[in-house]
C-alpha cells in the first residue's frame, strides 16, 4: 500500500485507511476488474472492511485473517474469553520493546535514527512471538521478503489506529465473509475475530487453534484449503 514496501513516499496526511481502500479499488479499475475477492490480514483487514463498506459492488467475497473491527473490549471481557497476551510467553524486556513501539511517537521521534533502530529490534525480538509456540522460527525468514517502513508504522500507531472503529458499521457489510483467527494471536485476538463474525451478517468463522498471527505461514496447507473451499462455495 501507499508509502510502504517499494511504493514511493507520499505525505503522511494522504496515508489513511480509507484512502488505501480507495487505492485498491482504483487498481481494480485500472486493470479492468469489475469485482474481486478481497483478502486482508491484520491491518489489511481494516482496509478490506472499508473496501466492502465504501465499494460494495466491487467485492465478491471478503476474507479477513487475524483482523479486528477496532471494537474496544473491557478487561473483564478479555479475561472471560481467555484472550492470549504477549505477557503469557514473553519476558518483561520483550514486553517493554513491544510497548515502546505500540506507543504513539511524535514526528521528531519518527525521524530519529534510534527510533528506526528500535523498529529493527522489535522485528528481531518481538516478531517471533507473533507466531504460536513452536513456530517462532518462521517469522524472520518471512519478514526478509517484506520492506516495512518504520515511519509509516509509527504513523499507523499514532494517527490511524487510535481512531479506527467500525463497530457501528459492521451490519452494513452483507458480502459473504470468511473470518480466520489464530488461537495464540495476541495482536488481533480470537475475541476480536469472533466479534467480526457475530456482527457481519453473512460470515463464517474458522479458528486455527495452534497458530498465532500468521496462520497462512504457520499452517499453510490448511489455510489454503479453508480459503479455496470458501471461494468455491461462492463462485458459480
Amino acid at each position: 500500500m501507499r508509502g510502504q514496501g517499494i511504493s514511493e513516499s507520499v505525505p503522511f496526511e494522504t496515508i489513511t485507511l480509507e484512502q488505501c481502500a480507495d487505492d485498491a479499488v482504483a487498481l481494480l479499475d485500472h486493470l479492468g476488474i469489475e469485482e474481486a475477492f478481497f483478502f486482508g490480514h491484520s491491518a489489511g483487514g481494516f482496509v478490506a472492511q472499508l473496501v466492502a463498506l465504501r465499494h460494495p459492488d466491487k467485492v465478491r467475497g471478503l476474507i479477513l485473517s487475524n483482523s479486528s473491527s477496532g471494537h474496544r473490549f473491557t478487561e473483564e471481557e478479555r479475561r472471560e474469553a481467555k484472550s492470549p497476551m504477549l505477557s503469557d510467553r514473553a519476558s518483561t524486556a520483550i514486553q517493554e520493546i513491544a510497548r515502546t513501539l505500540f506507543s504513539p511517537a511524535s514526528l521528531e521521534e519518527m525521524l530519529d535514527k534510534k527510533r528506526i533502530e528500535a523498529h529493527w529490534m522489535f522485528l528481531q525480538k518481538v516478531g517471533p512471538y507473533y507466531m504460536a509456540p513452536g513456530n517462532e522460527d518462521k517469522f524472520l525468514p518471512v519478514m526478509k521478503y517484506s520492506l516495512p517502513s518504520s515511519r509509516v508504522m509509527d504513523h499507523f500507531v499514532a494517527t490511524l489506529l487510535p481512531h479506527f472503529d467500525l463497530t457501528d458499521q459492521l451490519e452494513w457489510i452483507d458480502t459473504p465473509t470468511l473470518i480466520i483467527a489464530g488461537g495464540y494471536d495476541w495482536v488481533c485476538t480470537p475475541l476480536a475475530s469472533r466479534y467480526l463474525a457475530e456482527h457481519i451478517k453473512n460470515a463464517e468463522f474458522v479458528l486455527f487453534e495452534d497458530c498465532g498471527h500468521m496462520p497462512f505461514i504457520e499452517d499453510p496447507e490448511r489455510f489454503i484449503d479453508v480459503v479455496v473451499t470458501f471461494i468455491r462455495k461462492i463462485l458459480p
